[in-house]
């Protein structure tokens, strides 16, 4: 087993007040790491969309992040780790035959 600390930020509507997702990145993860979307149990369709935004699944209306919160998993498999720096240009290059 293995123990992960998520950070996580409720997506919720102006207007009507209802949750139709979640943010989740880990804690130790850097802070320009993409965080992933998790849908509400409640939002079975997924998430809409108007244009390039984001709306809400009941009423249309705009989105906004709430506040953060912290979370500990338990996960079965290990998560690859972020590399750190700019990913390598094409194929693996021989370090000793150039």
């Amino acid at each position: 087993m293995v123990v992960v600390v998520i950070l996580a930020r409720d997506i919720k509507c102006y207007l009507c007040g209802a949750v139709s997702g979640r943010l989740l990145r880990r804690a130790d993860a850097p802070r320009a790491a993409r965080p992933v979307f998790e849908p509400a149990p409640a939002c079975e369709s997924g998430p809409r969309f108007n244009g390039r935004q984001m709306v809400c699944y009941c009423c249309g209306g705009s989105l906004y992040l709430d506040a953060s919160c912290e979370e500990i998993r338990e996960t079965q498999k290990e998560f690859p780790r972020e590399r750190r720096g700019r990913p390598p240009r094409g194929g693996r290059r021989d370090v000793g035959g150039r």
